[in-house]
C-alpha cells in the first residue's frame, strides 16, 4: 500500500526547492524497510498506489522490470504523466517516481472489489485519482484507509479541508468525505488517516 519516498531525494531526485520545503527524517531503501519486516522485494504479489504524489511513489523504482502489478487509478496515472511532463498540472509528480518499466494495472469507476475482503474506493479531491481501501479483518473487523482524503484526525473528524495547495478539488474532497462518512457508519468501521501518527501506530500493531 503505496511505497513512500525516494530513499534519496537530496541527490537531484527531488527538485530543491521542493525537497526543502519537506522534512526528511529515517528515509531508507524500500528494500531495507520490507527486510526488517522479514520480507524481500520478491514477495510482493501487488502494490496499490493510492495516488502517485513523490512522498507516496518513491519506492516504485523497486518494481521496475518485474511482473509484481501496480495498481492506481486510470484518472491518477493520466494526470501524473499530464502534470510531470508538461508545465501544468501539479509539481507533487516526478517523472521519476513513476515513468518507468512498470506492470500497471489501472483501475477505473467509483468502487473495485480487487480481492476478499478488500474493496478500492475512489476519493478524488487531493488528487484526482486517490484511492482509499476497506478491508474487512477477521479480528478488527472493517477498517478504511482513507490514506490522504485526511491527512489528520481533524481533516476528518472536523470536516476541514487540507491546504488549497494540497487539494485538486475542494468541491470532490467534501463529496469524498461524504463517501468515506457513509462507509464509516453502514460497516461499523475503523478509518485510519494518511498522515495521523496515533493511526499509523495503531496499524503496526494490528490496530
Amino acid at each position: 500500500w503505496d511505497t513512500g519516498s525516494h530513499p534519496t531525494p537530496q541527490d537531484g531526485h527531488w527538485p530543491a526547492d521542493l525537497y526543502a520545503a519537506f522534512e526528511h527524517t529515517g528515509l531508507r531503501p524500500l528494500e531495507d524497510d520490507l527486510a526488517d519486516a522479514g520480507y524481500a522485494i520478491a514477495d510482493i504479489d501487488m502494490v496499490i498506489q493510492t495516488h502517485l504524489h513523490l512522498d507516496h511513489a518513491g519506492g516504485l523504482y523497486a518494481f521496475e522490470d518485474t511482473d509484481t502489478p501496480i495498481v492506481v487509478h486510470e484518472a491518477e496515472l493520466k494526470y501524473a504523466y499530464y502534470s510531470a511532463k508538461t508545465d501544468a498540472g501539479d509539481v507533487a509528480y516526478l517523472a521519476g517516481d513513476f515513468d518507468r518499466d512498470l506492470n500497471w494495472k489501472p483501475v477505473h469507476g467509483d468502487r473495485r472489489q480487487l480481492l476478499d475482503g478488500l474493496e478500492l474506493v475512489h476519493l478524488p479531491g487531493h488528487t484526482p485519482g486517490l484511492l482509499g481501501v476497506v478491508l474487512e479483518l477477521d479480528d478488527a473487523g472493517t477498517v478504511i484507509l482513507a490514506g490522504d482524503q485526511a491527512y489528520t484526525r481533524e481533516n476528518y473528524d472536523q470536516g476541514l479541508p487540507m491546504g488549497g495547495g494540497l487539494l485538486w478539488s475542494n468541491r470532490d474532497w467534501h463529496e469524498s468525505l461524504r463517501t468515506v462518512r457513509d462507509l464509516e457508519r453502514r460497516h461499523d468501521a475503523r478509518v485510519c488517516c494518511g498522515h495521523a501518527r496515533a493511526d499509523l501506530e495503531a496499524l503496526q500493531d494490528g490496530l
